[in-house]
């Protein structure tokens, strides 16, 4: 596992490896749905993710340099190509409605 954090919207946790995100019931830890990355994205492996909890989308960020957006429910959106290479760190502020990226080449707000 490279990361977890909290979907408040759908009241579920959220997990993340390299190559699958799974949706846990925060309640009784049940698996809820669960997706393979690089099968729904055509890409490689997963360098970081976060949420939105003011737009209800995931963002991820794969080793090959994209960041794909998904919906509440797992459901691909697209993506769009990212001039910063390895991403270490991805957070979405919801106040500012910022994407805030880490990487070898700095730190950015997108």
């Amino acid at each position: 596992m490279k990361g977890m954090f909290e979907n408040n919207n759908i009241k579920c946790l959220v997990s993340y490896s390299t190559k699958h995100v799974h949706v846990w019931q925060e309640e009784t830890g049940e698996k809820v749905m669960s997706i393979n990355v690089l099968d729904i994205c055509g890409s490689h492996e997963i360098s970081c993710m976060t949420y939105s909890h003011l737009y209800q989308i995931y963002f991820i960020v794969t080793t090959d340099f994209k960041l794909h957006v998904l919906n509440e429910y797992l459901n691909y959106i697209g993506w769009y190509p990212f001039k910063i290479r390895l991403i270490k760190f991805i957070n979405f502020e919801d106040e500012g409605s910022k994407l805030i990226v880490a990487g070898i080449d700095g730190c950015y707000t997108i």
